[in-house]
């Protein structure tokens, strides 16, 4: 309930925590499954991946199927239906964790309708092996007659899991070991090993779950997991020490429940159970119908909230009239599950090529032309660029004494095309470096903390290493305000110089300018002036599935879009206050020449698309600037400078 409601947006900031309840709860119901039957030498490798096989694999591949048709007709052919074929092909083998571990970058789907079976593939991978380690303590520990050896190899492992995700997850500087933290199976089985430690504390201490205490135990686990998941606000850098607390209350909650007629009574309620029956489905079900419920409708928590509501009835009819006729048939028992498992691969792999096939074709879609694509800042817009010094991406002038730098985030991809274009039909030599996420201000959002930090001091070092004539700020505003008031692991804060986050709007505008206001001091400070653009307007995209053809989300778009350019306007209005009295700084507006009626902005200008996505230009939009950098630059050499 908690992951369900964090993707339905309501305020529950550490709601993806869940799945590490989940991950306890999981490896306790195995350890216990694999144990009663060791103890009834009735154990069997076969007998628990064919039950593994039919409660897990067929769901899966019907959602996976359904979700794949929908794609067709919700997402473009042009990419996010490729992305979730692959997706899919990494799920039917148990992997869909290392596919977004391998694909988790800036251009990747913001909301992936196969994202959330990551956790999936980390459990059917623990599936995999966890057994087997188990056999092998239970077997050791019966011949040396010591049954404490199965809570010490339990303990030992889950400790080194849990050692080593905390090192990769304060590893900063490398965002792979960071991201394997979370997505990696090795990393992430300490808190199922806290579910199978848990059930042998159970069975070696029952003088610690007197029927006394074990009301304080429960209710003591639930606090550390309700505190857990309202202290947790960002999944950048997670599992970390916070994660704890969750993974510890639910083994709390299990130890002491257990032994307690009153707790047992409270989470035997029909409603509860019902709920735990449906939870495979509903987890699966309720994730892609809340993408394609934003994609098509609204993000607002209320509709998100009918939405996963929705699914729930899904998952109520699949349990009843799928997942249960084949998780209990007796006729496909046994040996007959690996032909479930072989029939699931098949129709999966089949479903897979059908999908791609239909992508290609472009399902009639009008897309953006191939010499659009962004091509001025080239390898210099990376995460590292500490390294590209050497590799200095210019217009194709030689130094001549005068020289324009560009530096942003991925506004200065976008407006690089035009500005180098503009430079070059004056003359004058320009170069440029850039970083998703990472403006040229002083502070860096929540989500990009991890990084963001050694990029914008790269940026001040290359205005002090070359010494340019103008520096030019190219940065989103807008977005890090509007989405700057969501927690968990897209917020977009930006925090005072003190460290505190801002807590409404106003704030958030005030400490971004703030932000911005020390970096331009840092770049005058160095001799070199400062041309600031501000954002490109945000625009409704052209039609880019199927369903716009029968649906027209085109009010629902310009109303977002408008919404974008309100708070554009708002930043606007404080930059052009706030900086007026620094000299030696132009600020430049590229609205007239991106926007034909705005606030309600159109992608399309003059038959052409003009942007790849909503806030940001393609090339043909970033051209369109060439007379606006022309202008400017040609007042800035002409010493009018302010």
């Amino acid at each position: 309930m908690a992951v369900v409601a964090y993707h339905a947006n309501l305020p529950i900031s550490g709601g993806f925590a869940g799945v590490d309840i989940f991950f306890v709860i999981s490896g306790f119901v195995i350890t216990q499954v694999i144990d009663t039957r060791f103890s009834q030498n009735t154990f069997s490798f076969r007998s628990f991946f064919e039950k593994r096989i039919l409660r897990l694999v067929p769901l899966l591949t019907l959602v996976n199927v359904v979700i794949s048709i929908v794609a067709i007709v919700a997402l473009s052919p042009f990419g996010e239906i490729q992305q979730v074929a692959e997706a899919f092909k990494f799920a039917t083998f148990f992997s869909a964790n290392l596919y977004f571990f391998k694909t988790n970058n800036y251009l990747d789907l913001s909301f992936h309708p196969l994202r959330h079976l990551w956790s999936l593939g980390v459990e059917e991978q623990f599936y995999l092996i966890f057994p087997v380690f188990l056999m092998l303590l239970l077997v050791t520990s019966r011949k040396l007659n010591r049954p404490q050896l199965v809570l010490i190899g339990l303990s030992i492992s889950s400790a080194l899991s849990l050692i080593l995700c905390l090192i990769a997850t304060r590893n900063l500087n490398n965002i792979y070991l960071v991201r394997f933290a979370f997505y990696g199976t090795p990393l992430r089985a300490w808190e199922f090993l806290v579910g199978g430690i848990t059930y042998f504390l159970i069975s070696y201490f029952p003088s610690l779950r007197l029927k006394a205490i074990s009301a304080f135990i429960v209710g003591f686990g639930l606090l550390l997991m309700v505190i857990g998941i309202s202290l947790i606000s960002t999944s950048n850098g997670y599992p970390n020490l916070l994660t704890l607390l969750p993974v510890l209350g639910t083994s709390l909650v299990i130890f002491g429940g257990t032994n307690s007629n009153a707790i047992t009574g409270y989470f035997s309620n029909r409603l509860l159970v019902r709920l735990g029956d449906l939870s495979y489905g509903w987890y699966l079900w309720h994730w892609p119908i809340v993408v394609f419920t934003q994609r098509i409708f609204s993000s607002s928590a209320a509709v998100l909230t009918i939405a996963s509501i929705l699914s729930l009835f899904v998952s109520i009819l699949t349990h009843r009239y799928f997942e249960n006729p084949i998780r209990h048939s007796n006729r496909l028992a046994g040996r007959l599950s690996w032909f479930v498992l072989a029939a699931c691969t098949i129709v999966s792999l089949a479903t897979i090529a059908i999908v791609n096939r239909a992508a290609e074709s472009g399902l009639g879609v009008t897309v953006d032309k191939p010499e659009n694509v962004l091509i001025a800042l080239g390898a210099c817009y990376s995460g590292s660029l500490d390294k590209k010094f050497l590799n200095q991406c210019d217009n194709g002038l030689s130094e001549r004494g005068e020289s324009v730098l560009l530096i942003g985030d991925s506004q200065a991809q976008s407006a690089a095309d035009g500005l180098y274009q503009a430079g070059h039909e004056l003359g004058v030599r320009v170069f440029g470096y850039g970083a998703a996420g990472c403006p040229m201000r002083s502070r860096s959002t929540v989500k990009e903390s991890a990084w963001c930090p050694s990029v914008q001091n790269t940026y001040v070092a290359a205005v002090e290493r070359f010494r340019p004539v103008v520096v030019v700020f190219a940065n989103r505003y807008d977005q890090y305000v509007v989405e700057g008031s969501q927690n968990g692991p897209n917020d977009l804060r930006v925090p005072f110089a003190d460290g505190r986050l801002p807590v409404n709007r106003s704030e958030q505008i005030d400490s971004v300018i703030t932000s911005l206001i020390e970096q331009v001091t840092a770049v005058r400070n160095l001799g070199s002036e400062v041309l600031i653009l501000l954002d490109t307007p945000t625009a409704s995209m052209p039609p880019q599935n199927v369903l716009s053809n029968f649906y027209s989300v085109e009010t629902t778009e310009l109303s977002a879009a408008k919404e974008f350019n309100t708070v554009r306007d708002e930043v606007n209005v404080q930059i052009l206050k706030r900086l007026h009295g620094i000299g030696g700084v132009m600020i430049i507006d590229p609205r007239e020449y991106l926007c034909q009626s705005y606030p309600k902005c159109s992608a399309v200008i003059d038959g052409n698309v003009a942007y790849w996505e909503k806030q940001h230009v393609n090339r043909f939009g970033s051209l369109r600037l060439v007379p606006l950098w022309k202008s400017a630059l040609t007042a800035i050499y002409g010493g009018i400078g302010d």
